[in-house]
């Protein structure tokens, strides 16, 4: 075992369940010491791939790139809190810091009946959405890649993210689907009217169809999956923020287009729009080389 290994698995089995146990405000400030101290200190090889990619973005030629790579590291250190903080959620004490705004556009596409379909991307503390919209009242379920010893060959961060999910599914109250299921069931739950969360600029898809968009001054590639999904079940789409003000998160959705090609362009645009606004809240800086290339 190498020493990366066993500072992940102290880092993920002792340290985060820990500082879980803290009051709220105490709990996420120690969250963002220790991004600091990711930055700094321990994910150094993680620090310098994130600048780089920062660097070739045209848009960011004026952006303070190490300090946006400092908010990335703590940004990432406090979604990790989110998970191992789930299951002690208060619904009467947290909702004050957990703000939905076009919530209307969720309840309007549900009166429907036809399935609405959650467009969120790799962007800010997006986990906590089921909290967020249980509180409220509204369930939704998610489609995931299969987490397994393929997907995720590293042991600790594998069971890190299946708590993950499942501590996220606790509030979403729909179906669970994965990359191993059958599409058929993503189909047919959005047929029964249900809502359904997809992450569509992942780049977890081998499926050789992608859709070309222009992307941050240059052109990006997204998988087909949401568009072919939206075309065949004509569910309403909706595009999901999730962006950190002041102490609160604030979720904001967007009702997009009718017309499935046009609504994915929407979805990007909206995210090129949320980079621009918050670049440390993507999670796929590291990935970039995979999604875009230059002009």
């Amino acid at each position: 075992m190498t020493l990366r290994f066993l500072l992940r698995k102290l880092r993920l089995g002792v340290v985060f369940p820990l500082i879980a146990l803290l009051p709220r405000s105490m709990s996420y400030a120690f969250a963002t010491a220790l991004g600091y101290l990711d930055w700094i200190l321990l994910n150094k090889s993680e620090r310098s791939e994130v600048e780089i990619q920062l660097k070739n973005i045209p848009n960011f030629k004026n952006v303070d790139i190490s300090t946006t790579s400092l908010k990335y590291a703590q940004l990432m250190a406090r979604d990790t809190l989110d998970c191992y903080r789930m299951p002690k959620l208060n619904a009467a004490y947290e909702s004050q810091f957990l703000e939905v705004v076009g919530l209307k556009h969720l309840v309007e596409a549900e009166k429907k009946g036809k399935g609405v379909l959650l467009l969120v991307p790799h962007y800010g503390r997006y986990f906590m959405l089921g909290p967020a919209l249980r509180f409220l009242g509204h369930g939704f379920g998610v489609f995931t890649t299969a987490i397994n010893e393929v997907t995720v060959p590293d042991v600790n961060w594998r069971r890190y993210l299946i708590r993950k999910f499942k501590n996220g599914f606790m509030y979403c109250g729909g179906d669970w689907i994965t990359s191993n299921d059958s599409p058929i069931r993503i189909y047919s739950s959005l047929k029964a009217g249900r809502s359904l969360l997809l992450a569509f600029d992942g780049v977890e898809s081998t499926s050789e169809k992608k859709i070309v968009f222009p992307f941050l001054g240059g052109q990006a590639q997204f998988a087909s999956g949401a568009l072919r999904i939206a075309t065949r079940t004509k569910a309403s789409l909706i595009y999901v923020s999730v962006k950190e003000v002041d102490s609160k998160l604030r979720f904001e959705l967007s009702l997009l287009p009718e017309n499935p090609e046009l609504a994915l362009k929407f979805a990007v645009e909206n995210l090129e729009k949320d980079l621009i606004d918050k670049p440390w809240h993507w999670w796929l800086w590291r990935a970039l080389p995979r999604v875009w290339t230059a002009n």
